[in-house]
Protein backbone atom coordinates (compact mmCIF):
# COMPACT_ATOMS: atom_id res chain seq x y z
CA UNK A 1 0.00 0.00 0.00
CA UNK A 2 1.60 3.49 -1.04
CA UNK A 3 2.16 6.51 0.96
CA UNK A 4 0.10 8.80 -0.58
CA UNK A 5 -3.76 9.38 0.00
CA UNK A 6 -5.93 5.87 0.76
CA UNK A 7 -9.29 6.26 -0.82
CA UNK A 8 -10.72 3.46 1.11
CA UNK A 9 -9.92 5.84 4.02
CA UNK A 10 -11.99 8.68 2.53
CA UNK A 11 -15.05 6.18 2.83
CA UNK A 12 -14.54 5.12 6.26
CA UNK A 13 -14.01 8.95 7.35
CA UNK A 14 -17.14 9.95 6.24
CA UNK A 15 -19.07 7.05 7.06
CA UNK A 16 -17.85 7.13 10.92
CA UNK A 17 -18.62 11.45 10.72
CA UNK A 18 -22.31 10.07 10.00
CA UNK A 19 -22.02 7.91 12.60
CA UNK A 20 -20.76 10.18 14.90
CA UNK A 21 -23.55 12.88 13.94
CA UNK A 22 -26.37 9.97 14.27
CA UNK A 23 -24.96 9.28 17.67
CA UNK A 24 -25.37 13.13 18.78
CA UNK A 25 -28.83 13.83 17.17
CA UNK A 26 -30.59 12.36 19.92
CA UNK A 27 -29.72 15.63 22.29
CA UNK A 28 -30.42 17.74 19.87
CA UNK A 29 -34.16 16.63 18.77
CA UNK A 30 -36.06 13.35 20.56
CA UNK A 31 -34.53 9.75 21.16
CA UNK A 32 -35.14 7.94 17.83
CA UNK A 33 -33.41 4.67 19.13
CA UNK A 34 -36.51 4.07 21.83
CA UNK A 35 -39.29 2.46 19.84
CA UNK A 36 -41.73 1.80 22.95
CA UNK A 37 -44.28 4.10 21.29
CA UNK A 38 -44.28 2.04 18.22
CA UNK A 39 -44.74 -1.04 20.48
CA UNK A 40 -41.31 -1.82 19.55
CA UNK A 41 -37.85 -2.69 21.80
CA UNK A 42 -35.75 0.48 23.41
CA UNK A 43 -32.35 0.42 20.88
CA UNK A 44 -30.51 2.68 22.56
CA UNK A 45 -28.25 0.55 23.48
CA UNK A 46 -27.05 0.64 19.81
CA UNK A 47 -26.44 4.51 20.10
CA UNK A 48 -23.99 3.37 22.80
CA UNK A 49 -22.49 1.48 20.52
CA UNK A 50 -22.17 4.19 17.81
CA UNK A 51 -19.36 5.67 19.39
CA UNK A 52 -17.16 2.79 19.81
CA UNK A 53 -17.92 1.83 15.88
CA UNK A 54 -16.87 5.61 14.65
CA UNK A 55 -13.85 6.45 17.35
CA UNK A 56 -12.36 3.22 16.65
CA UNK A 57 -12.88 4.01 12.80
CA UNK A 58 -11.03 7.82 13.28
CA UNK A 59 -8.30 6.08 15.85
CA UNK A 60 -6.92 3.20 13.93
CA UNK A 61 -7.16 5.41 10.73
CA UNK A 62 -4.65 8.18 12.26
CA UNK A 63 -2.32 5.48 13.84
CA UNK A 64 -2.34 4.17 9.94
CA UNK A 65 -1.62 7.85 8.27
CA UNK A 66 0.57 8.61 11.05
CA UNK A 67 3.06 5.41 10.40
CA UNK A 68 3.18 5.67 6.88
CA UNK A 69 3.61 9.36 6.57
CA UNK A 70 5.98 10.50 8.95
CA UNK A 71 9.86 9.64 9.56
CA UNK A 72 12.66 11.70 10.37
CA UNK A 73 11.65 11.62 14.52
CA UNK A 74 14.87 10.65 15.52
CA UNK A 75 15.82 14.50 15.87
CA UNK A 76 14.53 16.93 17.53
CA UNK A 77 14.08 19.06 15.10
CA UNK A 78 12.00 16.34 13.43
CA UNK A 79 9.73 15.88 16.41
CA UNK A 80 9.65 19.81 16.69
CA UNK A 81 7.98 19.72 12.99
CA UNK A 82 5.77 16.87 13.67
CA UNK A 83 4.31 18.14 16.84
CA UNK A 84 3.88 21.90 15.09
CA UNK A 85 2.21 20.36 12.05
CA UNK A 86 -0.30 18.73 14.74
CA UNK A 87 -0.97 21.33 16.63
CA UNK A 88 -1.38 23.79 13.06
CA UNK A 89 -3.68 20.93 11.33
CA UNK A 90 -6.02 20.51 14.63
CA UNK A 91 -5.68 23.53 17.20
CA UNK A 92 -6.98 26.64 15.60
CA UNK A 93 -10.29 25.48 14.68
CA UNK A 94 -10.66 23.47 17.76
CA UNK A 95 -9.92 26.98 19.80
CA UNK A 96 -12.82 27.94 18.36
CA UNK A 97 -14.93 24.95 18.74
CA UNK A 98 -14.07 25.00 22.06
CA UNK A 99 -15.01 29.08 23.23
CA UNK A 100 -18.50 28.36 21.58
CA UNK A 101 -19.23 25.48 23.52
CA UNK A 102 -18.03 27.51 26.28
CA UNK A 103 -20.21 29.72 25.63
CA UNK A 104 -23.03 27.88 24.85
CA UNK A 105 -23.53 24.58 26.33
CA UNK A 106 -20.71 26.49 29.75
CA UNK A 107 -23.97 25.66 31.75
CA UNK A 108 -23.23 21.99 31.71
CA UNK A 109 -19.99 22.33 31.61
CA UNK A 110 -17.67 22.14 35.16
CA UNK A 111 -16.69 25.10 36.10
CA UNK A 112 -13.13 26.29 34.28
CA UNK A 113 -10.22 27.28 36.43
CA UNK A 114 -6.95 29.21 35.31
CA UNK A 115 -5.29 25.78 34.86
CA UNK A 116 -7.90 23.50 33.16
CA UNK A 117 -8.54 26.22 30.90
CA UNK A 118 -5.04 26.50 29.52
CA UNK A 119 -4.93 22.84 29.68
CA UNK A 120 -7.95 22.87 27.51
CA UNK A 121 -6.48 25.35 25.26
CA UNK A 122 -3.34 22.99 24.53
CA UNK A 123 -5.14 20.41 23.83
CA UNK A 124 -3.87 18.37 26.62
CA UNK A 125 -7.26 17.17 28.84
CA UNK A 126 -6.72 13.68 28.30
CA UNK A 127 -3.50 13.36 29.78
CA UNK A 128 -4.38 15.93 32.81
CA UNK A 129 -7.85 14.41 33.14
CA UNK A 130 -8.70 14.84 36.75
CA UNK A 131 -11.20 15.70 39.35
CA UNK A 132 -9.48 19.24 38.55
CA UNK A 133 -10.06 19.33 35.13
CA UNK A 134 -12.74 17.78 33.20
CA UNK A 135 -12.80 17.08 29.29
CA UNK A 136 -15.19 18.81 27.53
CA UNK A 137 -18.21 16.18 26.15
CA UNK A 138 -17.40 15.94 22.39
CA UNK A 139 -14.25 17.91 22.91
CA UNK A 140 -12.34 15.59 24.77
CA UNK A 141 -11.77 13.41 21.63
CA UNK A 142 -8.99 16.00 20.00
CA UNK A 143 -7.21 15.97 23.23
CA UNK A 144 -7.08 12.22 23.41
CA UNK A 145 -5.77 12.21 19.17
CA UNK A 146 -3.08 15.12 20.73
CA UNK A 147 -2.26 12.62 23.19
CA UNK A 148 -1.51 9.80 20.84
CA UNK A 149 0.44 11.90 18.44
CA UNK A 150 2.88 12.43 21.44
CA UNK A 151 2.86 8.35 22.07
CA UNK A 152 3.88 8.33 18.40
CA UNK A 153 6.71 10.39 18.70
CA UNK A 154 7.47 7.64 21.46
CA UNK A 155 7.11 4.97 19.81
CA UNK A 156 8.86 6.13 16.52
CA UNK A 157 11.94 6.89 18.04
CA UNK A 158 12.59 3.78 20.63
CA UNK A 159 10.17 0.96 19.06
CA UNK A 160 11.70 0.61 15.67
CA UNK A 161 11.43 -3.25 15.77
CA UNK A 162 8.47 -5.35 16.38
CA UNK A 163 9.59 -6.84 19.57
CA UNK A 164 10.31 -2.99 21.59
CA UNK A 165 6.93 -1.77 19.43
CA UNK A 166 4.87 -4.05 21.44
CA UNK A 167 6.64 -3.80 24.40
CA UNK A 168 6.01 0.17 24.54
CA UNK A 169 2.27 -0.88 23.73
CA UNK A 170 2.04 -2.14 26.92
CA UNK A 171 4.10 -0.78 29.15
CA UNK A 172 2.49 3.03 28.35
CA UNK A 173 -1.38 1.70 29.06
CA UNK A 174 -0.11 -0.10 31.81
CA UNK A 175 1.44 3.06 33.66
CA UNK A 176 -1.55 5.21 32.38
CA UNK A 177 -3.39 2.31 34.32
CA UNK A 178 -1.36 3.34 37.28
CA UNK A 179 -1.87 6.93 36.87
CA UNK A 180 -5.35 6.58 36.64
CA UNK A 181 -5.93 4.19 39.70
CA UNK A 182 -3.72 6.04 42.55
CA UNK A 183 -3.30 9.73 41.30
CA UNK A 184 -6.79 10.40 39.19
CA UNK A 185 -4.94 11.64 36.48
CA UNK A 186 -5.35 10.50 32.76
CA UNK A 187 -8.69 9.76 31.41
CA UNK A 188 -9.83 6.30 31.01
CA UNK A 189 -10.38 6.77 26.85
CA UNK A 190 -6.69 6.88 26.21
CA UNK A 191 -6.20 3.56 27.17
CA UNK A 192 -9.59 2.38 26.23
CA UNK A 193 -8.64 3.53 22.32
CA UNK A 194 -4.90 2.77 22.78
CA UNK A 195 -5.15 -0.80 21.14
CA UNK A 196 -6.88 0.69 17.88
CA UNK A 197 -4.18 3.16 17.49
CA UNK A 198 -1.41 0.48 17.93
CA UNK A 199 -3.35 -1.43 15.59
CA UNK A 200 -3.40 0.97 13.06
CA UNK A 201 0.48 1.93 13.26
CA UNK A 202 1.45 -2.08 13.31
CA UNK A 203 -1.28 -2.51 9.95
CA UNK A 204 0.82 0.29 8.49
CA UNK A 205 4.19 -1.04 9.13
CA UNK A 206 3.73 -4.45 8.33
CA UNK A 207 1.21 -3.53 5.03
CA UNK A 208 -1.21 -5.86 6.76
CA UNK A 209 -4.31 -4.81 5.22
CA UNK A 210 -2.99 -5.25 1.85
CA UNK A 211 -3.17 -9.16 3.26
CA UNK A 212 -6.64 -9.52 4.31
CA UNK A 213 -8.16 -12.25 2.89
CA UNK A 214 -11.94 -13.29 2.70
CA UNK A 215 -11.69 -15.67 5.49
CA UNK A 216 -10.33 -12.60 7.58
CA UNK A 217 -13.63 -10.50 7.01
CA UNK A 218 -15.70 -13.99 7.74
CA UNK A 219 -14.14 -13.78 11.49
CA UNK A 220 -14.31 -10.24 11.57
CA UNK A 221 -17.97 -10.30 11.04
CA UNK A 222 -18.36 -13.35 13.49
CA UNK A 223 -16.05 -11.27 16.34
CA UNK A 224 -18.45 -8.14 15.47
CA UNK A 225 -21.59 -9.94 15.81
CA UNK A 226 -20.87 -12.00 19.36
CA UNK A 227 -19.41 -9.04 20.70
CA UNK A 228 -22.04 -6.50 20.03
CA UNK A 229 -24.47 -9.18 21.24
CA UNK A 230 -22.58 -9.81 24.15
CA UNK A 231 -22.28 -6.19 24.80
CA UNK A 232 -25.67 -5.25 24.14
CA UNK A 233 -27.36 -7.89 25.93
CA UNK A 234 -24.83 -8.39 29.56
CA UNK A 235 -22.87 -5.45 29.12
CA UNK A 236 -25.57 -2.51 28.72
CA UNK A 237 -27.94 -3.63 30.95
CA UNK A 238 -25.12 -3.93 33.92
CA UNK A 239 -23.91 -0.50 33.21
CA UNK A 240 -28.08 1.02 32.80
CA UNK A 241 -28.84 -0.77 36.21
CA UNK A 242 -25.52 0.91 37.62
CA UNK A 243 -26.93 4.50 36.49
CA UNK A 244 -23.05 5.85 36.31
CA UNK A 245 -20.03 4.35 33.39
CA UNK A 246 -18.08 1.65 35.38
CA UNK A 247 -15.05 1.83 37.03
CA UNK A 248 -12.04 0.47 34.40
CA UNK A 249 -10.48 -1.84 37.51
CA UNK A 250 -14.31 -3.56 37.97
CA UNK A 251 -15.53 -6.65 36.67
CA UNK A 252 -18.01 -4.95 34.33
CA UNK A 253 -15.56 -2.34 33.27
CA UNK A 254 -12.93 -5.27 32.19
CA UNK A 255 -15.70 -6.94 30.11
CA UNK A 256 -16.45 -3.79 28.47
CA UNK A 257 -12.98 -2.56 27.72
CA UNK A 258 -12.32 -6.31 26.23
CA UNK A 259 -15.44 -6.46 24.55
CA UNK A 260 -15.00 -2.45 23.24
CA UNK A 261 -11.85 -3.13 21.47
CA UNK A 262 -13.06 -6.57 19.89
CA UNK A 263 -15.87 -4.61 18.42
CA UNK A 264 -13.62 -1.70 17.34
CA UNK A 265 -11.10 -3.58 15.56
CA UNK A 266 -13.96 -6.13 13.96
CA UNK A 267 -15.30 -2.78 12.92
CA UNK A 268 -12.37 -1.56 11.35
CA UNK A 269 -11.93 -4.83 9.39
CA UNK A 270 -15.71 -4.57 8.07
CA UNK A 271 -15.57 -1.27 7.01
CA UNK A 272 -12.04 -1.24 4.90
CA UNK A 273 -13.84 -4.09 3.20
CA UNK A 274 -17.21 -2.31 2.56
CA UNK A 275 -15.07 0.55 1.48
CA UNK A 276 -13.23 -1.25 -0.97
CA UNK A 277 -16.09 -2.17 -2.57
CA UNK A 278 -17.29 1.32 -2.72
CA UNK A 279 -14.19 2.74 -4.17
CA UNK A 280 -13.78 0.30 -6.81
CA UNK A 281 -17.18 1.40 -8.13
CA UNK A 282 -15.76 4.99 -8.48
CA UNK A 283 -19.14 6.67 -7.45
CA UNK A 284 -17.97 8.19 -3.98
CA UNK A 285 -17.05 11.90 -4.46
CA UNK A 286 -19.84 12.83 -1.87
CA UNK A 287 -18.20 10.60 0.50
CA UNK A 288 -14.78 12.29 0.26
CA UNK A 289 -16.17 16.02 0.62
CA UNK A 290 -17.44 14.92 3.61
CA UNK A 291 -14.18 13.20 4.51
CA UNK A 292 -12.05 16.48 3.88
CA UNK A 293 -14.92 18.15 5.89
CA UNK A 294 -15.20 15.50 8.90
CA UNK A 295 -13.12 17.24 11.31
CA UNK A 296 -14.89 20.93 11.21
CA UNK A 297 -17.69 18.51 11.09
CA UNK A 298 -16.95 17.13 14.31
CA UNK A 299 -16.44 20.35 15.81
CA UNK A 300 -19.05 22.21 14.75
CA UNK A 301 -22.37 19.99 14.49
CA UNK A 302 -23.16 20.52 17.69
CA UNK A 303 -23.20 24.07 17.70
CA UNK A 304 -25.06 24.47 14.34
CA UNK A 305 -27.88 22.14 15.35
CA UNK A 306 -28.36 24.11 18.46
CA UNK A 307 -28.55 27.72 16.37
CA UNK A 308 -30.97 25.85 13.92
CA UNK A 309 -33.00 25.00 17.09
CA UNK A 310 -32.66 28.37 18.70
CA UNK A 311 -34.17 29.96 14.99
CA UNK A 312 -36.59 27.17 14.86
CA UNK A 313 -38.01 24.31 17.44
CA UNK A 314 -41.18 21.85 15.87
CA UNK A 315 -43.37 21.03 18.73
CA UNK A 316 -43.98 17.10 17.01
CA UNK A 317 -40.57 15.05 17.99
CA UNK A 318 -40.63 13.57 14.85
CA UNK A 319 -40.99 16.81 12.52
CA UNK A 320 -37.98 17.82 14.43
CA UNK A 321 -36.02 14.60 14.09
CA UNK A 322 -36.46 14.88 10.38
CA UNK A 323 -35.97 19.08 10.51
CA UNK A 324 -32.30 18.38 12.03
CA UNK A 325 -31.97 15.54 9.37
CA UNK A 326 -32.93 15.75 6.15
CA UNK A 327 -32.26 20.16 6.74
CA UNK A 328 -29.42 19.94 9.46
CA UNK A 329 -26.96 17.46 8.04
CA UNK A 330 -26.62 18.88 4.98
CA UNK A 331 -26.23 22.33 6.41
CA UNK A 332 -23.75 20.79 9.27
CA UNK A 333 -21.78 19.24 5.96
CA UNK A 334 -21.74 22.21 3.59
CA UNK A 335 -20.91 24.61 6.82
CA UNK A 336 -17.92 22.24 7.54
CA UNK A 337 -16.67 22.32 4.34
CA UNK A 338 -16.30 25.76 3.31
CA UNK A 339 -14.58 26.23 7.09
CA UNK A 340 -12.04 23.49 6.41
CA UNK A 341 -11.58 24.87 3.02
CA UNK A 342 -10.91 28.13 4.30
CA UNK A 343 -9.10 27.37 6.99
CA UNK A 344 -6.65 24.98 4.80
CA UNK A 345 -6.50 27.80 2.06
CA UNK A 346 -4.69 30.49 3.52
CA UNK A 347 -4.22 30.36 7.10
CA UNK A 348 -2.85 27.09 7.58
CA UNK A 349 -0.22 27.85 5.05
CA UNK A 350 0.89 30.80 6.59
CA UNK A 351 1.55 29.02 9.70
CA UNK A 352 3.13 26.22 8.45
CA UNK A 353 5.40 28.84 6.54
CA UNK A 354 6.05 30.83 9.76
CA UNK A 355 6.69 28.10 12.52
CA UNK A 356 7.89 25.16 10.24
CA UNK A 357 11.32 25.34 9.02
Amino acid sequence: MKRGNIPEFDVMRAVAILIILFHHLPEHSANFYNLHSFGLNDFSYVNVLNRYFALGIFIFISGFVLSKTNRGLETSKGVRNFIVKRYIRIIPLYLIAFLMFLKIFGNLLAPMTPFSFIVHILGLQILFASKYCEPVFTLWFVGLIMAYYFVFVVLERFGKQMISLLTLSIIIPLISILLIYYFGIIDKNFVLYFGVFIAGIICAKYDILDKIKTYHIGLGVVAFLVSTYTYSFFIYPAITVQGAKPSLFSNIGLAAFLLTNIIMLSTVLIAYKLARCIVGTGHYHLLKMISYASYSIFLFHRPLWWLMALIYTPENSLFRIAYMILLGIPIIIGCSYYIQKGYDTYPAKYLSKLLIN
